[in-house]
């Protein structure tokens, strides 16, 4: 599904759970709504560091490439260079790389502005990062997006669903291993 066709972008729902990085995006494609950034629910018994700030976008060189040092060279420019900060603001999500803030700052709207507060407020609370998602996973929205509407139908028991989600994942991970 693209981002112009879901739900709290078309306004069928009134909010949804994303990474911060990715509240930009979600902003552009809906200029008539006001969104706002909050942090995930919680109570008294819920462990500090339970969520982890996201990485939006990862860079990535085949293990198979002729060109290695190439490939190793170009990872690290468009990571550690703050003119690529420039370039890219907040395209790719928000850059880890503080150097890469430093220099796009400036230039923020107040969208950009807004998503980089929160995730400094948010990383004074926050755990270790999940390990990166295994081949496969990244089916995980999609698949439950659609388990999730069958039970809303009635076409399927919570349980039932619950179960087709987690083989059909587990199968996809496994598959792509």
């Amino acid at each position: 599904m693209t981002l112009d066709q879901v739900d709290v972008v078309t306004g069928r729902a009134g909010m949804a759970f994303i990474p911060a990085g990715a509240f930009i995006a979600y902003q552009s494609a809906a200029p008539d709504f006001d969104y706002d950034l909050a942090n995930w629910p919680s109570d008294s018994d819920t462990s500090p560091g339970f969520q982890y700030l996201k990485p939006t976008m990862y860079w990535s060189a085949a293990s198979t490439s002729s060109h290695p040092a190439e490939a190793a060279l170009l990872i690290d420019f468009l990571t550690n260079d703050p003119r690529v900060g420039e370039i890219f603001a907040l395209d790719r999500g928000e850059p880890a790389n503080h150097a890469f803030r430093e220099a796009l700052t400036p230039n923020l709207d107040d969208t950009g502005r807004e998503a980089l507060a929160f995730s400094e407020a948010m990383a004074e609370e926050v755990g270790e990062p999940a390990s990166i998602t295994p081949s496969g996973g990244s089916d995980l929205d999609a698949l439950f997006n659609r388990y999730t509407q069958d039970v809303l139908l009635g076409e399927s028991a919570p349980r039932e669903a619950a179960e087709g989600f987690i083989g059909e994942l587990r199968d996809n991970v496994t598959a792509a291993s």
